[in-house]
């Protein structure tokens, strides 16, 4: 381990941090799941039914949010070198 924090010290400036290129589409769910308020409980089929899409609908989108932003950060930052 002490050899990989020597390198890292060196190649790694202060303030930065290694990530991947790609973004894990499974950590953007898991982050969609969390700023995503789900739907309120209710008794009515219908209703539920359509909270329900509508919630299903807005994790995608939150997804597809944070896959494109994240992409946009690693262009942007491969612009700047």
């Amino acid at each position: 381990m002490g050899a990989w924090m020597a390198w890292k010290a060196q190649t790694v400036p202060e303030g930065f941090v290694l990530m991947p290129k790609k973004p894990d589409v499974d950590k953007a769910w898991s982050i969609a799941l969390k700023r995503i308020v789900p739907p309120p409980k209710t008794n009515d089929a219908i209703q539920k039914e359509l909270m329900y899409k509508k919630y299903v609908d807005d994790l995608y989108s939150e997804q597809d949010r944070i896959l494109l932003d994240y992409e946009a950060m690693i262009e942007a930052q491969e612009q700047g070198q």
